[in-house]
């Protein structure tokens, strides 16, 4: 099924599918929401879909054309580059992005690729991937190390002052985690971090960051951080 709200395009997308003999295009819709009911009757197994479409722009049409059948493979054609498009139409189940400007040999391979049950991405969009993937295992492995923190309070003779969740705000604190970011991770709303902060501070009587390292520091919590 070719979705796209462009005749010139869709016009050039069925002449490049004519060098696949094993494929037959069953529909064509310039409109998405029209193509979602379509497919509800030809039940196709590979969609190429634009983005800016009436009726339903092209990541909802994904989404709800897998929802309706898990194993439809659909490919988007568009202009958008990979950064402004490829996550939200991958998160939605899409299985592969090229722009427009393509040429056959690449839709033809693009295809194969995806009928085989794979996804293929542009040099761009595999780079685009990796990157967000390694940020995401970094937030990963400083999120690990922060719980392993709030599953274990500090101790200390000046600490003991501390209630356990003081101890745990003052454990992310003199890490370097924002109030925001212990928010996340405690589940706690910015007011109430930032209320456990000064009681923090009244209660060890240190009054700035700065003495709060220091302290952090005699006290081996960046040793305990390390562990």
């Amino acid at each position: 099924m070719l979705v796209n709200e462009h005749k010139i395009l869709g016009d050039l997308l069925r002449a490049s599918l004519a060098h696949y003999p094993e494929l037959l295009v069953v529909a064509e819709y310039g409109n998405g929401r029209e193509a979602l009911v379509g497919a509800r009757t030809l039940e196709p197994e590979l969609v190429l879909t634009g983005m800016d479409l009436p009726g339903m722009e092209g990541v909802t049409l994904t989404r709800n054309l897998v929802e309706a059948w898990p194993d439809i493979k659909i490919i988007a054609v568009t202009h958008y580059s990979e950064k402004e498009g490829l996550f939200p139409f991958l998160a939605a189940g899409g299985k592969g992005y090229l722009s427009r400007y393509l040429s056959d040999e690449d839709l033809i391979t693009t295809v194969k690729i995806v009928l085989n049950g794979d996804i293929f991405l542009s040099e761009e969009g595999f780079q685009l991937v990796a990157k967000e993937f390694r940020r995401l295992s970094m937030r990963a492995a400083n999120s690990e190390n922060a719980l392993f923190f709030v599953r274990e309070p500090l101790s200390g003779i000046n600490l003991s002052l501390l209630s356990d969740r003081e101890k745990q705000v003052l454990q992310l604190y003199v890490h370097g985690y924002s109030s925001k970011e212990m928010c996340q991770i405690l589940f706690l709303s910015v007011n109430t971090v930032e209320t456990y902060k000064k009681r923090i501070k009244e209660k060890l009587q240190l009054f700035n960051k700065t003495e709060l390292m220091q302290y952090a520091i005699k006290q081996g919590l960046f040793e305990d951080w390390e562990r």
